[in-house]
C-alpha cells in the first residue's frame, strides 16, 4: 500500500497523484466548530474541505481509479444548521459530492 500524505502548504498537481485506495481529509475545524468564530464556507480555511472534494472527485474519475472509500472529519457544528439556513454544512459537502461524482 502507498501513502501519500500533503497538506495546504503544498501545491499538489491532482493530475500527478497516483490512484489510491482511500481519500482522508482533516480539515481545520474552526469555520465550523462550536468555539470557533462559525464562518463555515465564508472563512478561507474551509477551502480544505472543497480540497479534499477534489480530490475525492479526480480519484473516482481515473480510468485506474482504486478507490475504494473517502472519510472526511467531522466537527460539532459540521452537521448542524446554522441559524437561518436551511441546510448544514454536511449536506453542503453530501450535495457537491452527488453532484461531482454521481453516487
Amino acid at each position: 500500500m502507498r501513502l501519500v500524505s500533503f497538506d495546504s502548504s503544498h501545491q499538489v498537481k491532482l493530475d500527478e497523484l497516483p490512484p489510491v485506495h482511500a481519500v482522508v481529509g482533516g480539515p481545520p475545524c474552526q469555520p465550523f466548530g462550536n468555539t470557533g468564530a462559525k464562518h463555515g464556507w465564508e472563512d478561507e480555511r474551509s477551502q480544505a474541505r472543497i480540497a479534499t472534494i477534489h480530490r475525492i472527485e479526480q480519484q473516482v474519475k481515473r480510468s485506474d481509479s482504486k478507490l475504494l472509500f473517502a472519510v472526511i472529519e467531522n466537527v460539532t457544528g459540521f452537521a448542524q444548521k446554522p441559524s437561518g439556513q436551511d441546510k448544514s454544512p454536511l449536506d453542503d459537502v453530501i450535495e457537491m459530492l452527488q453532484d461531482k461524482i454521481g453516487h
